[in-house]
C-alpha cells in the first residue's frame, strides 16, 4: 500500500513538472497553445504609443512584439453607471478600445493578465533603470521626459491603476 501511493505521489510530481516547464499540450494536432506559447506571446519588444482615450478613462497602447509584430491593447476605463460599478476594469487585446473590431476580453486577474503585466514590467525594467522607474511610480507631473520616458511614464500609470483596482 505504502508503495502504491509513493507511485502515485511521483506520477503527479512528474506530471505536474512537465506541465509547468511548458511540455503540456491537450493532443499533437491541436491549435492549443503551450504553456511557452502563451509567455512567449506577450514578450513587448517595443512600445510605439501609450495614450488615454476620449472617454477620458480607457488607455490604449500599441506596442511590438515578436520581432516587430505589431500588437495593440488597453486598459478598460469607460465610466459605469448603474450596477456593478464597482467591477474592476479589464484589459482587451488586439485592440486599443474595449468595442474595437477584434477586441478580446482578458480575464480579471486571469493568467494571461498576469502574463501581459508581467511583459510591461520586463519591458520597463529593460529600458530603464530602477531609480528611473521609481522616480515615475512617485511623480505626479511628468516634467521634462523623452519620448521614450513619457511612454515609460504612461505604463507605470497604467500599472498603477491596476494595482488600485
Amino acid at each position: 500500500m505504502k508503495k502504491i501511493i509513493i507511485a502515485i505521489i511521483a506520477l503527479g510530481v512528474i506530471s505536474g513538472g512537465v506541465y509547468l516547464l511548458g511540455g503540456y499540450s491537450k493532443d499533437d494536432n491541436s491549435n492549443a497553445l503551450t504553456e511557452k506559447e502563451i509567455v512567449s506571446s506577450y514578450t513587448i519588444t517595443n512600445v510605439k504609443e501609450v495614450f488615454l482615450m476620449e472617454d477620458g478613462g480607457t488607455i490604449g497602447v500599441i506596442a511590438e512584439k515578436n520581432s516587430n509584430e505589431e500588437f495593440k491593447f488597453c486598459l478598460d476605463g469607460r465610466m459605469r453607471m448603474g450596477f456593478n460599478t464597482s467591477e474592476p476594469y479589464n484589459f482587451f487585446v488586439n485592440a486599443t478600445y474595449p468595442d474595437r473590431e477584434g477586441a478580446q476580453e482578458l480575464e480579471t486577474y486571469g493568467e494571461e493578465e498576469r502574463e501581459l503585466l508581467q511583459a510591461l514590467k520586463d519591458w520597463l525594467e529593460d529600458n530603464f533603470s530602477v531609480e528611473k522607474i521609481d522616480e515615475f511610480y512617485k511623480s505626479d507631473q511628468p516634467g521634462d521626459l523623452t519620448d521614450e520616458e513619457l511612454i515609460a511614464y504612461k505604463l507605470v500609470n497604467l500599472l498603477q491603476r491596476v494595482e488600485k483596482r
